[in-house]
């Protein structure tokens, strides 16, 4: 329903004017509201796309084909001692394409728990512009202690404030333009 409303948004509000969206997701590039989003079609199924993009472009498409995540290498390299960690997770993106439409639990069955979650769209004028993509893989961003919270009485209390960035590390990409 959120990417029908965006590309409801995107064509009513923006048209004709260059649009980049980005952001934390929770979906794979696979995932039916990502190609919702690159189609404009709200009955977009999820699923390794086909066509090509003809909303908006999403450039992350390339790395998930390469298996990079944005989510998830927190738990696979929080002691690594080099000074970057490696991007691919073998495998990731055939583990998020294979539960999609059964029931599954997500700790028990799932056995690659990285993924691509977060995406930079862009509208297809800017497309040709994309010059560069990646995802930031320094050690440091996957280091340290993640915080551990509790609630009481509706209120957040932290009950370990941990030095941990973020359980995402960040996606960019680098337009050029003359």
């Amino acid at each position: 329903k959120a990417a029908t409303l965006i590309v409801s948004h995107i064509k009513n509000d923006l048209a004709g004017k260059d649009v980049i969206l980005l952001g934390d997701f929770n979906d794979n590039p696979d995932d039916r509201s990502l190609n919702i989003l690159e189609s404009g079609d709200a009955n977009a199924r999820g699923g390794i796309d086909t066509e090509p993009d003809a909303f908006l472009y999403n450039t992350a498409e390339a790395l998930v084909a390469k298996d990079f995540c944005t989510h998830g290498y927190h738990y696979l390299y929080r002691d690594i001692n080099t000074p970057e960690f490696p991007l691919p997770v073998p495998g990731s993106r055939a583990e998020n394409n294979k539960w999609r439409g059964k029931y599954y639990d997500y700790f028990n069955d799932v056995q690659i728990k990285a993924i691509l979650i977060d995406q930079i769209l862009v509208s297809l004028p800017l497309q040709a512009r994309v010059s560069e993509r990646g995802i930031y893989h320094d050690s440091l961003a996957v280091q340290g202690e993640s915080s551990k919270i509790t609630f009481v009485e509706d209120e957040l209390v932290y009950t370990r404030r941990g030095d941990w960035a973020s359980d995402h590390v960040p996606m960019w990409i680098r337009l050029q333009f003359e």
